[in-house]
């Protein structure tokens, strides 16, 4: 009677461990103490969350954009160290005038005074 054919044993296959976001050697950690609270942080096209973070940043320097409803933005170069924090305000957007009124300091232009 013929041995039985012996059964292939499973290789093991590798698992990716997900590795947390560190900063690294060329980036480091930052935080954005802002007002208003919860402002977006923005690296050009790209969102990187919200404030206050923290953020890993190039230590060589990059351009930031602070965006909030009802703000103007505010774009700022942040050159980080090990560990930075940034303060950072940002000027509310003035509220339109209502149509159809007149500055007072301006003439009526129909002569009614």
């Amino acid at each position: 009677m013929p041995a039985p054919a012996p059964t292939p044993t499973p290789t093991p296959t590798a698992t990716a461990i997900p590795q947390p976001t560190v900063a690294t050697e060329s980036s480091a950690k930052v935080k954005f103490d802002t007002v208003p609270k919860a402002v977006e942080v923005w690296v050009g096209d790209e969102k990187l969350g919200v404030a206050p973070g923290p953020f890993d940043l190039p230590v060589h320097g990059v351009d930031v954009t602070l965006k909030a409803p009802g703000f103007a933005p505010k774009t700022m170069r942040v050159v980080p160290s090990k560990e930075s924090s940034v303060k950072a305000a940002l000027a509310p957007t003035p509220k339109p005038k209502a149509a159809g009124t007149i500055h007072k300091d301006l003439d009526d232009p129909f002569g009614n005074k």
